[in-house]
């Protein structure tokens, strides 16, 4: 299948690009520029580019998890497993720390099936 800018059912990456766009000048040119250009131009707009986006930030923010976790005086980790619909164990870690200010943060840090 084929997505493309300007279609209602072109996926949430692209709607949510589409939405973004209309708020920032510099992302709706570049999608009217680029957009449907086709394969082999280099727009990135693609969603693997997305994924690796979304893989970045989420080290960025696991980053920052860790330095806060670093400064805190206390912390804790809190492991949990429930069985989801398909009966699979859903593992899950979240992160409680307090700042040296004395106030306290939770984290979630991961599932693991």
């Amino acid at each position: 299948r084929i997505y493309v800018f300007g279609r209602t059912d072109n996926g949430n990456y692209l709607g949510i690009l589409e939405l973004i766009s209309e708020f920032d000048p510099f992302l709706k040119s570049h999608i009217e520029k680029y957009g449907n250009a086709g394969a082999g131009t280099p727009s990135y707009l693609s969603s693997k580019i997305c994924e690796e986006f979304v893989q970045l930030m989420g080290d960025r923010v696991l980053s920052e998890i860790v330095g806060e976790v670093n400064m805190a005086k206390y912390y804790s980790i809190s492991v949990d497993s429930t069985p989801d619909v398909s009966h699979l164990d859903q593992l899950t870690f979240i992160l409680r720390c307090v700042s040296p200010e004395g106030n306290s943060r939770s984290a979630f840090l991961n599932f693991f099936p």
